[in-house]
């Protein structure tokens, strides 16, 4: 949904009604629902070619290099995603195991 929605409040707003019940009824808490929503959004937003940001990013990476189009800064910042997702489910994870609520 992040390639073709950029806001994260409209993303939430289609996703919640869906994932927030769907997971309730497997006993998972709305805060933690969202939690992984955040997460999962976090991890896209640098690499969906949608975002403004990302035209903005381009401008920088073309005044150093004339030839960079949009793969060549997608292929630059799929690492970076990677590399976001690992550290914020290592977190997630380590938030989980120690029982600390996501929300009140």
């Amino acid at each position: 949904m992040n390639f073709i929605i950029t806001s994260g409040s409209a993303m939430w707003s289609l996703a919640a009604p869906i994932f927030v019940p769907m997971l309730m009824l497997l006993d998972i808490e709305p805060a933690t629902t969202q939690a992984m929503y955040r997460i999962a959004d976090s991890v896209t937003n640098c690499v969906t070619p949608m975002s403004p940001y990302f035209v903005m990013a381009l401008g920088f990476v073309q005044k150093y290099r004339q030839s960079a189009g949009i793969g060549t800064l997608a292929s630059f910042t799929i690492p970076l995603a990677m590399v976001i997702w690992v550290v914020w489910m290592a977190f997630f994870m380590l938030w989980y195991a120690l029982g600390i609520p996501f929300g009140i």
